[in-house]
């Protein structure tokens, strides 16, 4: 397949601009000055400026070097437009989860809420490989707990999880979303004994141009389809350049469940600070890589997967307008626009089991699910579904 490449700069409005935690460039480099001249003066300065502290820290940079292990939730097609198009939800389902692993870690030092305290950072990543919109979460845990003493905090490593109780514990997770969204009334339960669960109906909350836009524009982006023009409804065009491979085997410290997984196989140990920034350069990672878009000789957008898919895919190609398309649902957040596609969402370290602190993110008056037909979702949603276009 020939592909040309192209380079084109769009210079953003200047209200986005001023509205920018970085204004461009020039700004850009002060900070990186300001890192080079004082390191830990720099990282110190934002922990005051964009975290809430229950206790201030004394510290910037933590010697014990403690193990972390990364928590990653994948959610089902419904719940990602739910968080998509609601995203004031998507702190309460932070905490909830952290409430749960927190819970977890505990357990299996021993220690009660009052005795230890836990820490975490959780990047909200919006994007899967294809471009596709997929919220889901990467929570950096310290795997252990700091028990509290009358001086310096002592570092308490737990256990590894087992298969078993990382299958229960993506069920704690799913059952305490369900009472989450069902006390903030996107859930609606039926009364009758055995009935289903079902996303409230949100198209009287689509009142604004902005909502009815991005609705079609997110189920589309969410299940690799396009949302409009005259081929609205299908999929995108895909390059099969592998053979296609068996079917995966089951992963170690993997839990699936209705079309939610909870993942905890990757860890670093103390002595692995090298692995843990390659880790955290992963997952702050953008949704493109300009190296893994190009233009072919027909002028359609060809996007190369990160890794090849188990049918043998390793590229989807799109015209620009569709190209377009998944950009914007990947950039706007109903009335916010997002300039980087991964949100990050700090969840303060030591911070006690009942209230885990994290910045407020941008509240809007419009959204809820965008209705769409998904495929197989889990049976709490069987009724959210329509397709939208």
């Amino acid at each position: 397949m020939s592909a040309r490449t192209e380079v084109r700069v769009h210079q953003p409005p200047a209200s986005l601009v001023a509205a920018a935690t970085i204004s461009g460039m020039a700004a850009y480099q002060a900070l990186v000055d300001e890192a080079n001249a004082d390191f830990e003066g720099y990282w110190g300065r934002l922990a005051r400026e964009f975290v809430s502290w229950k206790t201030p820290f004394t510290k910037v940079l933590d010697s014990s070097n403690a193990p972390v292990r990364q928590w990653v939730l994948s959610l089902p097609i419904p719940l990602r437009l739910l968080l998509a198009a609601q995203p004031v939800l998507v702190t309460p389902v932070l905490q909830v989860v952290h409430r749960v692993i927190t819970r977890h870690l505990l357990d299996q030092t021993g220690l009660k809420a009052f005795e230890a305290d836990s820490g975490a950072v959780t990047l909200i990543q919006r994007f899967g490989s294809a471009a596709n919109l997929n919220i889901h979460l990467h929570c950096l845990v310290l795997d252990g707990v700091y028990r509290r003493t009358d001086g310096e905090p002592a570092f308490v490593q737990a256990d590894s999880p087992a298969d078993e109780e990382l299958q229960a514990l993506l069920q704690r997770i799913i059952t305490r979303l369900m009472k989450l969204l069902t006390r903030r009334g996107v859930l609606v339960e039926e009364e009758e004994e055995g009935g289903s669960s079902y996303l409230a109906d949100a198209e009287a909350d689509a009142n604004s141009d902005e909502a009815r836009a991005l609705r079609p524009l997110q189920a589309a982006a969410c299940t690799y389809r396009i949302a409009f023009g005259p081929r609205a409804g299908q999929k995108v065009f895909t390059v099969q350049g592998v053979m296609p491979r068996d079917a995966v085997r089951d992963q170690e410290l993997c839990a699936d469940h209705q079309g939610f997984s909870l993942h905890a196989a990757v860890r670093c140990d103390a002595d692995q600070r090298q692995r843990l920034e390659q880790l955290c350069r992963y997952i702050t990672r953008p949704a493109l890589a300009n190296e893994r878009v190009q233009i072919n000789s027909a002028g359609m957008v060809v996007l190369k997967l990160k890794t090849a898919w188990r049918d043998g895919t390793t590229h989807i190609v799109m015209s620009p307008l569709h190209f377009l398309q998944r950009l914007a649902a990947l950039a706007f957040l109903n009335d916010c626009f997002l300039p980087f596609p991964a949100v990050q969402i700090i969840v303060v370290a030591r911070a006690p089991i009942d209230r885990p602190f994290c910045p407020r993110p941008h509240r809007t008056e419009h959204g809820a699910n965008p209705n769409l037909r998904c495929g197989p979702v889990p049976s709490q949603f069987r009724q959210a579904v329509a397709h939208p276009v």
